[in-house]
């Protein structure tokens, strides 16, 4: 099914994988999430946390095209070939969508609410880095 596409995509050039360029969006954005917020939080800018919360809204909705390329790219170029790596990157890929989505919901309970969003944003982005590198050594060892 997934071989289609790669068909078409050398067809047009492009041989490289699919899934690294992608990967930008939830991590950058995860990324922006945290530094809009603590920005709003240290300069008192309201629109910079709604703009941090935004920025969660979109990693968020990337995590899921972004995961499901990394599966296509590990079936096509790795043939489905189990390493511990692998299941890393798909607990830590679930973690992170699942405490974007709680970090999203619970800044708009209050203060507390508002300060356990930092925290989650702020592990959000340990797991963003993490991701990345395991991403690093499944490709350059």
């Amino acid at each position: 099914m997934f071989q289609s596409v790669y068909d078409f995509l050398e067809g047009i050039g492009y041989t490289h994988p699919i899934h690294p360029p992608i990967t930008h969006i939830p991590v950058g954005l995860t990324i922006g999430a945290l530094v809009f917020t603590l920005i709003a939080v240290i300069f008192g800018r309201e629109k910079l946390r709604l703009s941090g919360w935004h920025a969660a809204v979109l990693a968020l909705v990337g995590v899921l095209p972004t995961a499901l390329l990394g599966y296509m790219d590990w079936q096509h170029r790795m043939g489905g070939a189990w390493m511990p790596e692998i299941g890393w990157k798909i607990g830590l890929a679930a973690a992170l969508f699942v405490l974007l989505f709680v970090a999203l919901f619970v800044s708009r309970k209050g203060r507390l609410g508002f300060v356990l969003s930092i925290v989650l944003y702020v592990i959000c982005f340990g797991l963003v880095m993490t991701l990345g590198y395991l991403g690093g050594k499944l490709v350059y060892g």
